[in-house]
């Protein structure tokens, strides 16, 4: 894997993620080598130049092929060398829900499976801490 984004190694790494919600309210997650095998959200790095809401955009099409709207911002968080993640990094990210516009999943090569699961659910799972935090913050907005 080519490191596209070689200044995450010195300074913090702008990131964004998203739940992504189908229509029996459900969330899409991704079980990444990356993240110890263990399930995350599609995201990544926001380019320079780019809006978050771009960026969220264009990583969901590129990590999932599904199109998403209605973009709503949940949290702000830190993920500084965690051990969840495969190498020694710092991470500042935004976390937003969205809808889908199709269902056809293709993951790209930065994941190897995903499921779809009701929020509550995902928290039974091995999920990475910021997504428990995620997921969490959003089933405390939906009430």
């Amino acid at each position: 894997m080519v490191d596209e984004h070689p200044a995450d190694k010195v300074v913090p790494g702008v990131v964004c993620a998203g739940l992504i919600i189908d229509d029996e309210g459900r969330i899409l997650l991704v079980k990444a080598e990356r993240w110890n095998n263990m399930y995350a959200l599609p995201g990544g790095h926001i380019d320079l130049g780019e809006r978050v809401i771009d960026a969220v955009k264009r990583e969901m099409k590129e990590e999932t092929n599904l199109d998403v709207d209605d973009i709503r911002f949940i949290r702000w968080g830190e993920f500084i060398f965690g051990k969840e993640f495969y190498e020694k990094r710092h991470f500042i990210y935004f976390h937003y829900s969205s809808d889908l516009k199709n269902k056809d999943v293709k993951l790209n090569d930065e994941a190897q499976s995903f499921i779809w699961v009701l929020p509550r659910e995902a928290l039974m799972l091995p999920i990475t801490e910021n997504v428990r935090d995620t997921a969490t913050e959003y089933l405390k907005k939906q009430g």
